[in-house]
């Protein structure tokens, strides 16, 4: 058996003594390190296989959760995950929220740029639509005291976005889940890319073009592929062999037994 476990080291990673848990969590919920299981006794694909029905959301990009002080809708990106653990203090600078007014939303950023935008290098093109400026785009977290907080950061957390994204969107393929934002984004960018959509248009209303593609397109026949009926032996007989499950990496710290 293997098996991919993630635990904060509560001094140098800046977390309370008591918050391993919700950090775990956290991580997961943020698309971090998502939380899969493997099972190659229920099949012989992976659709059949792979399970990550542990995660939220699981046919979106984002958890969608809410502040606590206004009940205001906001999606949990791995941004702020980061935002949680005092290693990542160089990364995110507080703002207040007229200098927020100035930037860029997270959320319209990340409709924006694609991993191939970051493979390529067109991130750092200034007038092209993916350019990242480093603590040009921000987040709004929440406060201790209960109420939203605004957070620049720096371009690398944008791009540590990106690829979590990306990461995520592959483990949904492989377990048979349609992420519809994946596709609307594509025809999004498609079309800007060809010219019939303006990049002014784009960077004014990234979200808005976005809900409209996904209105417009079909949603997905099922959000799994079917289960066998037959539910996998509970043990092993002893001394038959086990063939290690290798997730992919994702961070975190690995125990194998």
């Amino acid at each position: 058996m293997f098996m991919q476990c993630f635990t904060t080291c509560q001094p140098e990673h800046g977390v309370a003594d008591d918050m391993a848990l919700d950090q775990a969590q956290r991580v997961r919920d943020s698309r971090g390190a998502p939380e899969f299981v493997f099972n190659p006794r229920l099949g012989e694909t992976y659709q059949e296989a792979l399970d990550i029905k542990g995660n939220p959301s699981i046919d979106m990009d984002w958890y969608e959760t809410k502040f606590k002080g206004t009940a205001e809708p906001y999606r949990y990106t791995v941004a702020h995950w980061c935002a949680t653990e005092a290693r990542f203090r160089n990364h995110l600078k507080k703002i207040k929220q007229e200098d927020a007014a100035k930037l860029i939303p997270l959320e319209n950023m990340l409709v924006r740029i694609t991993q191939q935008d970051v493979v390529y290098r067109r991130y750092l093109v200034p007038n092209h639509r993916s350019h990242v400026p480093d603590f040009g785009v921000y987040i709004r977290v929440q406060g201790t005291s209960g109420a939203s907080e605004y957070r620049s950061l720096s371009r690398q957390l944008v791009l540590f976005c990106v690829e979590r994204r990306k990461a995520w969107r592959m483990l949904q393929s492989k377990a048979g889940i349609e992420n519809r934002e994946y596709k609307a984004q594509r025809s999004v960018l498609a079309d800007v890319d060809a010219g019939r959509i303006s990049k002014e248009e784009l960077f004014a209303r990234a979200e808005e073009l976005m809900r409209e593609r996904l209105k417009t397109s079909s949603p997905a026949s099922a959000s799994h592929a079917p289960r066998p009926a037959a539910t996998a032996p509970a043990a092993a007989a002893e001394g038959t062999p086990r063939g290690p499950v290798v997730p992919p990496a994702t961070g975190g710290n690995f125990v194998a037994t």
